[in-house]
C-alpha cells in the first residue's frame, strides 16, 4: 500500500493510502475523510510511513536479515542509550570490510576498489574486471534500516 503524508487544515500532519478518496481546501490541505495516523510533527509522520514500510518488508521478506545502518551522528558519549528514528527503510546489500559498512547500491563501485584491496591486487585491471571484483565481494542483503538523528 503507498502512502502519502501532507497538512491538514487543521494544522496537524497526516499519513494516508494513496488510494483513498480525500477532499482538499483551496491550499492542498486535507479538510476531510480518514488518516491512518496525525500528529502535530512532520517527522513523526515520516517515521510513521518508515516503520510501515519496515513492517510491510519483514512480512513480505521472513528469510531476510534486519541490518540496522547507524549514523555516526547518533553515537556519542557514554551514557548507554539513545533516541532516534528510523529514517530511509529497504531491501539492500552490504559488505563490511575493516569496521567500515560499504552499502551496494550507495557507494562508489572505484572507491570501495580502492580501499577494501592492495594496490597490486588491482593496479593492471580493467573497469570491467574491476567492477566484478567489487561485485564478487561477500555482499549481504537484508532489509537495510538506516538510523539518524532528528
Amino acid at each position: 500500500m503507498e502512502l502519502i503524508t501532507g497538512e491538514t487544515n487543521r494544522g496537524t500532519y497526516y499519513v494516508r493510502p494513496l488510494s483513498w478518496a480525500g477532499v482538499w481546501d483551496k491550499d492542498g490541505r486535507l479538510c476531510g475523510c480518514n488518516t491512518l495516523y496525525e500528529s502535530k510533527s512532520k517527522k513523526a509522520c515520516e517515521a510513521y510511513m518508515n516503520l510501515q514500510k519496515f513492517l510491510e518488508l519483514v512480512a513480505d521478506n521472513p528469510e531476510l536479515p534486519v541490518i540496522p545502518i547507524v549514523s555516526s551522528k547518533c553515537v556519542a558519549d557514554d551514557c548507554g542509550y539513545w533516541l532516534y528514528r528510523f529514517r530511509k527503510v529497504d531491501i539492500g546489500e552490504i559488505y563490511v570490510h575493516d569496521e567500515k559498512v560499504y552499502i551496494r547500491d550507495k557507494d562508489d563501485w572505484d572507491s570501495i576498489l580502492d580501499k577494501v584491496f592492495a594496490f597490486d591486487e588491482i593496479e593492471n585491471l580493467s573497469d570491467e574486471e574491476a567492477k566484478k571484483k567489487v561485485d564478487n565481494l561477500n555482499w549481504k542483503k537484508g532489509i537495510v534500516v538506516y538510523i539518524e538523528a532528528d
